[in-house]
């Protein structure tokens, strides 16, 4: 028996998302990663994570993968862009709703010789990072998704 690793789900669905105009009219694709949250948030931004893996083999073939918009207080916000008039928090559901619908839609998407769809399971959940500081408060909207991705060939 061999083993492979399978492609890694989190870069495939931040390939996608970078490829939808509904995602980057709120989002830049900059902005959209798999990386760690960075220190100064100034807009909108997409972070994208495997958060588990489902199922009944040890082939890891379903991962659960959240993606979850940030977005920092209004006077962040309209620093960055004047003619931003939406709430942070409207702004992250808005996010996490289009990105709910485009991923557990997405179905048979090739990825580095293999495929992936997708499964909506639950979100967006509003939420408040004060941890940074009163200064700093960020809105996040998690999203998560269980994933099937076929193996490469």
């Amino acid at each position: 028996m061999s083993v492979a690793p399978y492609p890694y789900p989190a870069a495939a669905l931040r390939q996608f998302l970078r490829g939808q105009p509904e995602v980057l009219e709120l989002v830049p694709e900059e902005s959209i990663t798999t990386g760690a949250l960075p220190e100064l948030i100034t807009g909108p931004f997409l972070l994208i994570a495997v958060v588990g893996n489902v199922g009944e083999d040890p082939l890891l073939r379903r991962p659960m993968v959240q993606v979850t918009p940030w977005v920092p207080k209004s006077e962040v916000l309209q620093a960055a862009d004047p003619a931003m008039r939406i709430s942070p928090d409207e702004l992250a559901w808005n996010i996490g709703t289009i990105v709910g619908q485009l991923v557990g839609r997405a179905r048979n998407i090739s990825w580095r010789g293999a495929a992936w769809s997708a499964r909506w399971v639950d979100g967006p959940v509003m939420l408040f990072d004060d941890k940074r500081s009163v200064d700093n408060r960020l809105v996040y909207a998690p999203v998560r998704f269980e994933c099937k991705q076929r193996a490469p060939r």
